[in-house]
């Protein structure tokens, strides 16, 4: 799908030859769907990615990610509201220790809607 995925799947012993960058058909294609009209000003979304385990790669993981956000906007007060969109592979529960009135998991509403 991207030039680090073709490395990982040379490491592992693919033919190199064979494989084609094609990037995501489901992210090249989801952006029509997303509108501006529906903007919340004070809405933050934060969209996860299984980082736990490649601290080593990356330098961080989600959870730092996360905390690195929410120390961003703490100076803005109760005027801002934000959205977790877990990975569809992590488990219910992740963030728990996160929630309260300005922060809550959403991994119900399309993606293409969260962005808008």
């Amino acid at each position: 799908m991207d030039e680090r995925a073709k490395k990982e799947m040379i490491k592992e012993g693919f033919d190199p030859h064979k494989i084609v960058i094609t990037g995501n058909p489901h992210f090249d294609s989801f952006t029509k769907n997303i509108k501006s009209e529906k903007e919340e000003k004070n809405l933050i979304l934060f969209v996860s990615q299984l980082l736990s385990g490649r601290r080593d790669e990356f330098g961080y993981d989600e959870f730092e990610a996360l905390e690195d956000v929410l120390e961003s906007i703490n100076n803005l007060g109760d005027n801002y509201k934000l959205i977790i969109r877990p990975h569809p592979v992590e488990k219910l529960g992740k963030y728990d220790k996160y929630l309260n009135k300005n922060i809550e998991i959403d991994s119900d509403s399309s993606i293409e809607n969260l962005i808008s």
